[in-house]
């Protein structure tokens, strides 16, 4: 059995009561995952992270769903911090309303923790690439 001072100090995670089984925690990383992945369904949103990587530099990155996501969790509470890019056309205020709402919603279904402050940064919009022209040719 854990002793129940000890299960007070819940560094990277939290702690939830699971009944006469034991304890149930669930680790920060799992908290930002689920935040990146609801993020990420939202209609709007390009990427999360900081914008402006290079093509080589995303090719090297992980695909960490977790990205451009912070976390502090506490006993019954999470405070989200979320850097995202937006894809032009689509209105900043809406995706960012309906970030918050994807995210609210689906950090208490399925972890049961109450989303107490969620912080939302645009760091960049993303331009679709246009086609380039191809020249002419010079010779027929």
């Amino acid at each position: 059995m854990t002793d129940k001072k000890k299960n007070d100090k819940r560094e990277g995670g939290a702690t939830l009561e699971s009944g006469t089984h034991g304890l149930l925690q669930i680790s920060d990383p799992v908290v930002e995952s689920i935040a990146g992945i609801a993020a990420r369904e939202v209609e709007g949103v390009f990427e999360l992270g900081r914008g402006g990587l290079s093509r080589v530099a995303k090719a090297f990155s992980s695909d960490n769903p977790g990205r451009g996501v912070r976390v502090e969790v506490g006993k019954t509470e999470v405070a989200i911090d979320l850097a995202l890019v937006v894809s032009y056309g689509h209105s900043i205020q809406e995706v960012c309303n309906n970030v918050r709402k994807s995210i609210t919603e689906r950090i208490a279904q399925m972890t049961g923790l109450k989303v107490k402050e969620l912080n939302l940064t645009v760091v960049d919009i993303h331009f679709p690439e246009e086609p380039k022209p191809q020249p002419e040719p010079r010779v027929r």
